[in-house]
Protein backbone atom coordinates (compact mmCIF):
# COMPACT_ATOMS: atom_id res chain seq x y z
CA UNK A 1 0.00 0.00 0.00
CA UNK A 2 1.43 3.54 -0.64
CA UNK A 3 2.59 5.56 2.14
CA UNK A 4 2.12 9.54 2.94
CA UNK A 5 0.47 10.24 0.53
CA UNK A 6 -2.21 13.51 -0.38
CA UNK A 7 -3.98 14.77 -2.92
CA UNK A 8 -3.59 18.05 -4.21
CA UNK A 9 -7.24 19.07 -5.78
CA UNK A 10 -6.97 19.21 -9.22
CA UNK A 11 -9.86 21.00 -11.49
CA UNK A 12 -12.06 18.68 -12.96
CA UNK A 13 -11.03 20.44 -16.63
CA UNK A 14 -7.58 19.31 -16.38
CA UNK A 15 -8.19 16.10 -14.80
CA UNK A 16 -10.76 15.11 -17.48
CA UNK A 17 -10.28 17.48 -20.56
CA UNK A 18 -13.70 18.31 -22.50
CA UNK A 19 -15.84 16.14 -19.98
CA UNK A 20 -19.12 17.80 -18.67
CA UNK A 21 -22.10 16.21 -16.72
CA UNK A 22 -25.43 15.79 -18.69
CA UNK A 23 -27.05 14.61 -15.02
CA UNK A 24 -26.36 14.25 -11.77
CA UNK A 25 -29.48 12.15 -11.13
CA UNK A 26 -29.18 9.37 -8.25
CA UNK A 27 -28.86 6.10 -10.37
CA UNK A 28 -28.21 7.66 -13.60
CA UNK A 29 -25.52 7.48 -15.90
CA UNK A 30 -24.42 9.77 -18.94
CA UNK A 31 -21.49 9.88 -20.71
CA UNK A 32 -19.82 12.66 -22.42
CA UNK A 33 -16.94 12.30 -24.81
CA UNK A 34 -13.73 13.23 -23.27
CA UNK A 35 -10.02 12.54 -23.50
CA UNK A 36 -7.69 11.48 -20.49
CA UNK A 37 -4.15 12.33 -20.18
CA UNK A 38 -2.17 9.22 -21.48
CA UNK A 39 -5.59 6.92 -22.97
CA UNK A 40 -5.08 7.61 -27.10
CA UNK A 41 -8.54 6.90 -27.96
CA UNK A 42 -11.67 8.80 -26.79
CA UNK A 43 -13.29 8.14 -24.26
CA UNK A 44 -16.56 8.89 -22.33
CA UNK A 45 -16.55 10.90 -19.07
CA UNK A 46 -19.50 10.50 -16.28
CA UNK A 47 -21.23 10.61 -12.96
CA UNK A 48 -22.83 7.88 -11.26
CA UNK A 49 -24.64 9.02 -7.92
CA UNK A 50 -24.46 6.90 -5.35
CA UNK A 51 -26.21 6.86 -1.84
CA UNK A 52 -23.49 8.55 0.89
CA UNK A 53 -25.06 5.71 3.34
CA UNK A 54 -27.08 2.83 2.96
CA UNK A 55 -31.00 3.57 3.06
CA UNK A 56 -29.78 7.47 3.23
CA UNK A 57 -31.28 10.05 1.80
CA UNK A 58 -27.74 12.11 0.68
CA UNK A 59 -25.39 11.47 -2.59
CA UNK A 60 -22.36 11.15 -3.41
CA UNK A 61 -21.27 11.58 -7.31
CA UNK A 62 -18.47 9.13 -8.52
CA UNK A 63 -16.44 10.02 -11.22
CA UNK A 64 -16.92 6.81 -14.08
CA UNK A 65 -14.13 7.38 -17.35
CA UNK A 66 -15.10 4.46 -19.82
CA UNK A 67 -13.06 3.34 -23.12
CA UNK A 68 -15.45 1.38 -24.71
CA UNK A 69 -14.77 -2.06 -26.69
CA UNK A 70 -14.23 -1.98 -30.62
CA UNK A 71 -14.93 -5.54 -30.66
CA UNK A 72 -17.91 -6.18 -28.44
CA UNK A 73 -17.49 -9.17 -26.38
CA UNK A 74 -20.06 -12.54 -25.56
CA UNK A 75 -21.49 -10.83 -22.87
CA UNK A 76 -22.33 -7.36 -20.98
CA UNK A 77 -18.87 -7.18 -19.03
CA UNK A 78 -16.46 -4.85 -18.66
CA UNK A 79 -12.86 -4.66 -16.77
CA UNK A 80 -12.78 -2.23 -14.11
CA UNK A 81 -9.38 -0.82 -12.85
CA UNK A 82 -9.31 -0.24 -9.20
CA UNK A 83 -6.66 1.96 -7.58
CA UNK A 84 -4.48 1.86 -4.58
CA UNK A 85 -3.35 3.87 -1.59
CA UNK A 86 -6.02 3.56 0.07
CA UNK A 87 -6.56 7.53 -1.36
CA UNK A 88 -5.46 6.72 -5.26
CA UNK A 89 -7.79 7.90 -8.30
CA UNK A 90 -8.21 5.12 -10.99
CA UNK A 91 -8.52 8.38 -13.40
CA UNK A 92 -5.35 9.57 -12.43
CA UNK A 93 -3.09 6.46 -11.92
CA UNK A 94 -4.26 4.48 -14.93
CA UNK A 95 -3.87 6.66 -17.55
CA UNK A 96 -0.33 6.71 -17.91
CA UNK A 97 -0.58 2.70 -17.75
CA UNK A 98 -2.83 2.91 -21.10
CA UNK A 99 -0.30 1.28 -23.36
CA UNK A 100 -0.74 -1.85 -20.35
CA UNK A 101 -4.32 -2.11 -21.07
CA UNK A 102 -4.87 -1.18 -24.51
CA UNK A 103 -5.01 -4.52 -25.85
CA UNK A 104 -7.90 -5.68 -23.47
CA UNK A 105 -9.80 -2.63 -23.87
CA UNK A 106 -10.39 -3.78 -27.89
CA UNK A 107 -12.34 -6.82 -26.68
CA UNK A 108 -14.53 -5.38 -23.55
CA UNK A 109 -15.05 -2.14 -22.08
CA UNK A 110 -12.61 -0.50 -19.36
CA UNK A 111 -13.87 1.89 -16.66
CA UNK A 112 -11.58 3.86 -14.80
CA UNK A 113 -13.46 3.97 -11.30
CA UNK A 114 -12.70 7.04 -8.89
CA UNK A 115 -13.95 5.66 -5.04
CA UNK A 116 -15.24 7.93 -3.19
CA UNK A 117 -12.77 10.48 -1.12
CA UNK A 118 -10.39 10.30 -4.57
CA UNK A 119 -10.29 12.41 -7.33
CA UNK A 120 -12.76 13.84 -8.60
CA UNK A 121 -15.22 11.52 -6.30
CA UNK A 122 -15.76 14.22 -3.12
CA UNK A 123 -12.42 13.88 -2.41
CA UNK A 124 -10.44 14.26 1.45
CA UNK A 125 -8.12 17.12 0.22
CA UNK A 126 -5.27 17.52 2.72
CA UNK A 127 -3.04 20.64 2.29
CA UNK A 128 1.09 20.05 1.39
CA UNK A 129 3.18 20.65 3.64
CA UNK A 130 5.61 22.55 2.07
CA UNK A 131 8.24 22.22 5.11
CA UNK A 132 11.56 20.73 3.78
CA UNK A 133 13.40 20.69 7.04
CA UNK A 134 11.43 17.43 8.36
CA UNK A 135 12.02 15.25 5.64
CA UNK A 136 13.93 12.86 7.60
CA UNK A 137 12.67 13.28 10.71
CA UNK A 138 10.22 11.01 12.58
CA UNK A 139 6.07 11.73 13.01
CA UNK A 140 4.81 12.84 9.49
CA UNK A 141 1.80 10.96 9.77
CA UNK A 142 0.79 12.42 12.74
CA UNK A 143 1.49 16.09 11.67
CA UNK A 144 -0.09 15.65 8.96
CA UNK A 145 -3.40 14.17 10.77
CA UNK A 146 -3.54 16.57 13.32
CA UNK A 147 -2.54 19.57 10.30
CA UNK A 148 -5.86 18.13 8.15
CA UNK A 149 -8.17 17.01 10.66
CA UNK A 150 -9.96 20.31 11.54
CA UNK A 151 -10.75 20.49 7.43
CA UNK A 152 -12.30 17.11 7.86
CA UNK A 153 -15.07 18.56 10.24
CA UNK A 154 -18.85 17.74 9.52
CA UNK A 155 -17.72 14.95 7.44
CA UNK A 156 -18.93 11.40 7.79
CA UNK A 157 -15.64 10.04 7.28
CA UNK A 158 -17.04 6.05 8.43
CA UNK A 159 -18.69 5.97 5.30
CA UNK A 160 -15.28 6.24 3.69
CA UNK A 161 -13.94 2.57 4.24
CA UNK A 162 -13.74 -0.47 2.19
CA UNK A 163 -17.59 -1.71 2.65
CA UNK A 164 -19.21 1.74 1.28
CA UNK A 165 -16.15 1.42 -1.99
CA UNK A 166 -17.61 -2.41 -2.72
CA UNK A 167 -21.22 -1.30 -2.37
CA UNK A 168 -20.44 1.83 -4.51
CA UNK A 169 -19.15 -0.78 -7.29
CA UNK A 170 -21.66 -2.70 -7.55
CA UNK A 171 -23.94 0.52 -7.66
CA UNK A 172 -22.03 1.25 -10.52
CA UNK A 173 -22.47 -2.01 -11.94
CA UNK A 174 -25.91 -1.94 -11.92
CA UNK A 175 -26.35 1.69 -13.18
CA UNK A 176 -24.19 1.19 -16.34
CA UNK A 177 -25.99 -2.20 -17.11
CA UNK A 178 -23.06 -5.03 -16.92
CA UNK A 179 -23.65 -8.36 -16.21
CA UNK A 180 -20.63 -9.34 -14.57
CA UNK A 181 -17.20 -7.64 -14.02
CA UNK A 182 -13.45 -7.87 -14.39
CA UNK A 183 -11.56 -6.15 -11.48
CA UNK A 184 -7.79 -5.59 -11.70
CA UNK A 185 -7.11 -4.32 -8.55
CA UNK A 186 -3.60 -2.81 -7.34
CA UNK A 187 -2.42 -2.74 -3.94
CA UNK A 188 -5.16 -1.25 -1.82
CA UNK A 189 -7.48 -2.03 -4.53
CA UNK A 190 -6.73 -5.48 -4.27
CA UNK A 191 -9.27 -5.54 -0.76
CA UNK A 192 -11.24 -3.49 -2.64
CA UNK A 193 -11.81 -6.51 -5.04
CA UNK A 194 -11.96 -9.27 -3.11
CA UNK A 195 -14.71 -7.46 -1.08
CA UNK A 196 -16.32 -7.20 -3.97
CA UNK A 197 -15.85 -10.72 -4.88
CA UNK A 198 -17.22 -11.92 -2.00
CA UNK A 199 -20.19 -10.21 -1.62
CA UNK A 200 -21.25 -10.64 -5.44
CA UNK A 201 -19.59 -13.72 -6.23
CA UNK A 202 -21.86 -14.42 -9.53
CA UNK A 203 -21.26 -11.02 -11.03
CA UNK A 204 -17.62 -11.52 -11.14
CA UNK A 205 -16.23 -13.53 -13.95
CA UNK A 206 -11.94 -12.99 -13.07
CA UNK A 207 -9.96 -11.12 -10.61
CA UNK A 208 -6.42 -9.50 -11.10
CA UNK A 209 -4.72 -8.59 -7.76
CA UNK A 210 -1.55 -7.06 -8.22
CA UNK A 211 0.37 -6.66 -4.85
CA UNK A 212 -2.54 -8.44 -2.90
CA UNK A 213 -3.52 -6.75 0.63
CA UNK A 214 -6.14 -9.05 1.83
CA UNK A 215 -7.95 -7.76 5.14
CA UNK A 216 -5.67 -10.44 6.82
CA UNK A 217 -3.01 -7.51 6.04
CA UNK A 218 -2.54 -4.93 8.46
CA UNK A 219 -1.10 -1.57 7.03
CA UNK A 220 1.72 -0.42 9.06
CA UNK A 221 1.79 -3.69 11.09
CA UNK A 222 4.64 -4.83 9.00
CA UNK A 223 6.12 -2.12 6.80
CA UNK A 224 9.36 -2.57 8.94
CA UNK A 225 10.38 -5.87 8.71
CA UNK A 226 8.91 -6.07 5.39
CA UNK A 227 11.48 -3.02 4.20
CA UNK A 228 14.16 -4.81 5.98
CA UNK A 229 13.70 -8.34 3.57
CA UNK A 230 13.26 -6.35 0.55
CA UNK A 231 16.58 -3.94 1.53
CA UNK A 232 18.18 -7.53 2.00
CA UNK A 233 17.11 -8.11 -1.19
CA UNK A 234 18.99 -5.34 -2.76
CA UNK A 235 22.33 -5.80 -0.80
CA UNK A 236 22.28 -9.27 -1.74
CA UNK A 237 21.73 -8.30 -5.44
CA UNK A 238 24.31 -5.96 -5.40
CA UNK A 239 27.59 -8.56 -3.40
CA UNK A 240 26.27 -10.84 -6.67
CA UNK A 241 26.81 -8.30 -8.61
CA UNK A 242 30.65 -7.40 -9.49
CA UNK A 243 30.63 -3.90 -10.95
CA UNK A 244 28.17 -3.03 -7.58
CA UNK A 245 30.62 -5.40 -5.05
CA UNK A 246 33.33 -3.43 -6.35
CA UNK A 247 31.92 -0.16 -6.22
CA UNK A 248 30.09 -0.40 -2.72
CA UNK A 249 31.56 -3.43 -0.70
CA UNK A 250 29.98 -3.07 2.40
CA UNK A 251 26.30 -1.69 1.68
CA UNK A 252 25.04 -3.13 5.17
CA UNK A 253 27.62 -2.24 6.99
CA UNK A 254 27.28 1.73 5.74
CA UNK A 255 23.64 1.79 6.87
CA UNK A 256 24.32 -0.42 9.73
CA UNK A 257 26.86 2.69 10.97
CA UNK A 258 24.99 5.44 10.27
CA UNK A 259 22.01 4.05 12.03
CA UNK A 260 24.21 3.31 14.96
CA UNK A 261 25.13 7.33 15.01
CA UNK A 262 21.88 8.72 14.74
CA UNK A 263 20.66 6.19 17.60
CA UNK A 264 23.27 7.91 19.55
CA UNK A 265 22.26 11.42 17.86
CA UNK A 266 20.19 12.82 15.32
CA UNK A 267 22.56 14.96 12.84
CA UNK A 268 22.38 18.19 11.16
CA UNK A 269 23.09 18.41 7.69
CA UNK A 270 22.83 21.36 5.15
CA UNK A 271 21.32 20.86 1.88
CA UNK A 272 20.52 23.04 -0.84
CA UNK A 273 16.86 23.75 -1.94
CA UNK A 274 15.55 21.59 -4.83
CA UNK A 275 13.60 24.94 -5.97
CA UNK A 276 15.59 27.91 -4.56
CA UNK A 277 18.98 26.66 -4.37
CA UNK A 278 19.04 27.59 -1.09
CA UNK A 279 21.23 26.53 1.87
CA UNK A 280 18.75 24.25 3.80
CA UNK A 281 19.28 22.94 7.35
CA UNK A 282 17.76 19.09 7.75
CA UNK A 283 17.36 17.20 11.14
CA UNK A 284 18.37 13.74 10.24
CA UNK A 285 16.60 10.66 12.88
CA UNK A 286 16.90 7.43 12.56
CA UNK A 287 13.58 6.46 11.29
CA UNK A 288 13.66 9.39 9.02
CA UNK A 289 16.49 7.91 7.42
CA UNK A 290 14.97 3.97 7.44
CA UNK A 291 11.77 5.53 5.94
CA UNK A 292 13.08 6.98 3.20
CA UNK A 293 15.34 4.27 1.67
CA UNK A 294 12.06 2.13 2.25
CA UNK A 295 10.53 4.60 0.01
CA UNK A 296 12.79 3.52 -2.75
CA UNK A 297 12.29 0.02 -2.45
CA UNK A 298 8.97 0.33 -3.83
CA UNK A 299 10.32 0.46 -7.61
CA UNK A 300 13.24 -1.25 -8.71
CA UNK A 301 14.49 1.52 -10.57
CA UNK A 302 14.77 3.74 -7.50
CA UNK A 303 15.77 1.12 -5.56
CA UNK A 304 18.88 0.40 -7.75
CA UNK A 305 20.17 3.81 -6.40
CA UNK A 306 20.27 2.35 -2.75
CA UNK A 307 23.95 1.20 -2.63
CA UNK A 308 25.01 4.46 -4.28
CA UNK A 309 23.10 6.63 -1.97
CA UNK A 310 24.29 4.99 0.71
CA UNK A 311 27.88 5.73 0.27
CA UNK A 312 26.65 9.08 -0.16
CA UNK A 313 25.06 9.43 3.20
CA UNK A 314 28.57 7.75 5.41
CA UNK A 315 30.26 10.80 3.38
CA UNK A 316 28.20 12.94 4.85
CA UNK A 317 26.27 13.92 1.76
CA UNK A 318 22.11 13.48 1.84
CA UNK A 319 21.81 15.96 -1.45
CA UNK A 320 21.26 13.07 -3.73
CA UNK A 321 18.89 11.34 -1.06
CA UNK A 322 17.21 14.46 -0.12
CA UNK A 323 16.78 14.98 -3.76
CA UNK A 324 14.90 11.57 -4.42
CA UNK A 325 12.79 11.50 -1.25
CA UNK A 326 11.49 15.26 -2.14
CA UNK A 327 10.83 14.18 -5.48
CA UNK A 328 8.98 11.12 -4.32
CA UNK A 329 6.95 13.04 -1.72
CA UNK A 330 5.92 15.26 -4.04
CA UNK A 331 4.56 13.40 -6.63
CA UNK A 332 2.23 10.77 -3.89
CA UNK A 333 0.96 13.89 -3.01
CA UNK A 334 -0.41 14.95 -6.26
CA UNK A 335 -1.71 11.69 -7.08
CA UNK A 336 -3.24 10.23 -3.56
CA UNK A 337 -5.95 11.50 -0.68
CA UNK A 338 -4.57 11.16 2.24
CA UNK A 339 -7.47 11.73 4.46
CA UNK A 340 -9.20 8.81 2.47
CA UNK A 341 -5.69 6.90 3.78
CA UNK A 342 -6.09 7.64 7.14
CA UNK A 343 -10.21 7.06 6.73
CA UNK A 344 -9.56 3.87 5.90
CA UNK A 345 -6.53 3.09 8.09
CA UNK A 346 -7.43 4.17 11.10
CA UNK A 347 -10.76 2.88 11.19
CA UNK A 348 -9.91 -0.78 9.73
CA UNK A 349 -6.14 -1.53 10.32
CA UNK A 350 -4.41 0.42 13.28
CA UNK A 351 -6.91 -0.97 16.23
CA UNK A 352 -5.43 -4.45 15.29
CA UNK A 353 -1.99 -3.31 15.71
CA UNK A 354 -1.45 -4.94 18.95
CA UNK A 355 1.96 -4.41 21.38
CA UNK A 356 3.40 -7.78 20.22
CA UNK A 357 3.47 -6.36 16.65
CA UNK A 358 4.68 -2.73 17.67
CA UNK A 359 7.50 -4.95 20.07
CA UNK A 360 8.22 -7.02 16.93
CA UNK A 361 8.60 -3.94 14.60
CA UNK A 362 10.84 -1.98 16.99
CA UNK A 363 13.49 -4.74 16.30
CA UNK A 364 13.76 -3.45 12.41
CA UNK A 365 16.05 -1.03 11.04
CA UNK A 366 13.12 1.35 10.72
CA UNK A 367 11.74 0.40 14.05
CA UNK A 368 8.76 1.09 15.78
CA UNK A 369 8.49 4.47 14.78
CA UNK A 370 5.54 3.85 11.84
CA UNK A 371 3.73 2.23 14.34
CA UNK A 372 3.95 5.16 16.89
CA UNK A 373 3.04 7.58 13.88
CA UNK A 374 0.08 5.92 12.31
CA UNK A 375 -1.43 5.46 15.90
CA UNK A 376 -0.77 9.48 16.94
CA UNK A 377 -2.33 10.13 13.40
CA UNK A 378 -5.66 8.04 14.24
CA UNK A 379 -5.74 9.42 17.61
CA UNK A 380 -6.16 13.09 15.75
CA UNK A 381 -8.43 11.65 13.01
CA UNK A 382 -12.05 11.67 13.76
CA UNK A 383 -13.30 7.89 12.66
CA UNK A 384 -14.06 4.92 15.06
CA UNK A 385 -12.98 1.11 14.58
CA UNK A 386 -14.25 -0.42 12.48
CA UNK A 387 -12.03 -3.84 11.47
CA UNK A 388 -12.79 -5.70 8.69
CA UNK A 389 -13.63 -9.79 9.01
CA UNK A 390 -10.83 -11.48 8.42
CA UNK A 391 -12.14 -15.15 8.32
CA UNK A 392 -13.08 -15.70 5.01
CA UNK A 393 -15.09 -18.60 3.09
CA UNK A 394 -13.42 -20.32 0.17
CA UNK A 395 -14.18 -18.00 -3.24
CA UNK A 396 -14.46 -19.57 -6.35
CA UNK A 397 -13.32 -16.93 -8.72
CA UNK A 398 -10.88 -17.59 -11.19
CA UNK A 399 -7.84 -15.06 -9.77
CA UNK A 400 -3.98 -14.46 -11.54
CA UNK A 401 -2.42 -13.03 -7.94
CA UNK A 402 0.97 -10.91 -9.15
CA UNK A 403 3.64 -10.26 -6.23
CA UNK A 404 7.02 -8.46 -6.83
CA UNK A 405 9.79 -10.70 -4.48
CA UNK A 406 11.30 -7.69 -2.97
CA UNK A 407 7.89 -6.00 -1.98
CA UNK A 408 8.32 -3.59 0.74
CA UNK A 409 4.78 -3.33 1.71
CA UNK A 410 2.52 -6.29 0.22
CA UNK A 411 5.31 -9.32 -0.02
CA UNK A 412 4.37 -12.85 -2.28
CA UNK A 413 3.53 -14.48 1.54
CA UNK A 414 0.17 -11.97 1.68
CA UNK A 415 -0.97 -13.88 -2.03
CA UNK A 416 0.14 -17.06 -0.46
CA UNK A 417 -2.26 -17.08 2.15
CA UNK A 418 -5.11 -16.16 0.03
CA UNK A 419 -4.58 -18.74 -2.26
CA UNK A 420 -5.55 -21.16 -0.07
CA UNK A 421 -9.08 -19.42 0.03
CA UNK A 422 -9.42 -19.53 -3.69
CA UNK A 423 -10.50 -22.73 -5.71
CA UNK A 424 -8.76 -21.44 -9.10
CA UNK A 425 -6.01 -19.49 -8.70
CA UNK A 426 -2.27 -18.54 -10.08
CA UNK A 427 0.22 -17.01 -8.29
CA UNK A 428 2.72 -15.49 -10.44
CA UNK A 429 6.36 -13.90 -8.45
CA UNK A 430 8.21 -11.76 -10.02
CA UNK A 431 11.93 -11.62 -9.06
CA UNK A 432 13.88 -8.37 -8.07
CA UNK A 433 11.05 -6.67 -8.56
CA UNK A 434 8.86 -4.38 -6.20
CA UNK A 435 5.42 -3.25 -5.48
CA UNK A 436 3.18 -2.97 -8.34
CA UNK A 437 4.27 -6.16 -10.89
CA UNK A 438 1.59 -5.49 -13.65
CA UNK A 439 3.93 -3.18 -15.98
CA UNK A 440 6.79 -5.75 -15.31
CA UNK A 441 8.76 -7.98 -18.42
CA UNK A 442 6.00 -9.97 -19.71
CA UNK A 443 3.57 -9.90 -16.76
CA UNK A 444 1.24 -7.16 -19.21
CA UNK A 445 1.40 -10.62 -21.64
CA UNK A 446 0.38 -12.80 -18.76
CA UNK A 447 -2.63 -10.52 -17.92
CA UNK A 448 -4.18 -10.37 -21.07
CA UNK A 449 -4.11 -13.88 -21.86
CA UNK A 450 -5.27 -14.20 -18.75
CA UNK A 451 -8.20 -12.19 -19.32
CA UNK A 452 -9.42 -13.39 -22.49
CA UNK A 453 -9.18 -17.50 -21.22
CA UNK A 454 -11.24 -16.21 -17.92
CA UNK A 455 -9.22 -19.32 -16.00
CA UNK A 456 -5.87 -19.40 -13.89
CA UNK A 457 -5.40 -23.11 -14.89
CA UNK A 458 -2.65 -23.68 -17.39
CA UNK A 459 -1.07 -19.97 -17.60
CA UNK A 460 2.48 -20.50 -18.85
CA UNK A 461 4.04 -17.75 -16.74
CA UNK A 462 7.66 -19.10 -16.82
CA UNK A 463 8.37 -15.91 -18.71
CA UNK A 464 8.68 -14.02 -15.40
CA UNK A 465 11.82 -15.79 -14.33
CA UNK A 466 13.71 -13.25 -17.17
CA UNK A 467 13.28 -10.39 -15.18
CA UNK A 468 15.98 -8.62 -13.40
CA UNK A 469 16.17 -5.28 -12.06
CA UNK A 470 18.16 -2.28 -13.35
CA UNK A 471 21.64 -2.22 -12.76
CA UNK A 472 23.03 -0.51 -9.76
CA UNK A 473 23.87 3.28 -10.02
CA UNK A 474 27.70 3.39 -9.69
CA UNK A 475 28.13 7.15 -8.96
CA UNK A 476 25.37 9.87 -10.09
CA UNK A 477 25.89 9.61 -13.79
CA UNK A 478 24.15 6.03 -13.28
CA UNK A 479 25.22 2.80 -14.33
CA UNK A 480 28.36 1.25 -15.70
CA UNK A 481 28.31 2.27 -19.52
Amino acid sequence: MAFLRALTAMALGGLLAGCTDRSRAPGGWSGDTCTLPGITREAECGVVVVPESPGGAATLPLRIVRVRARRPGPAREALVLLAGGPGQAATEAFGRLWPLYESIAEGRDVLLFDARGTGASEPLDCERDDDLTATFAAGSLARAAKRCAPRSAGRSLELFGTDAHVADLERVRHVMGYERLELLGVSYGTRVALGYARRFPSRVRALVLDGVAPPSLVLGATFGRDADAALDAVFGDCEADATCRVAFPDGRGALERRLSALDAAPAEVVVRHPDTDAPLTLRVERAGLAAALRGLLYAPELAALIPYLLAEVEAGRYQALFGQTVTLGRGAEESMSLGLLFSVACAEDVPRIDDAAREAERKSRLGAALVDDFRQACAAWPVRARPLPTTREPLAVPTLLLSGAADPATPPRFAEALAAELSSSTHVVVPQAGHGVWARGCVPRLVADFLERGAADGLDVGCVARYRRPEFFLDRGGPAP
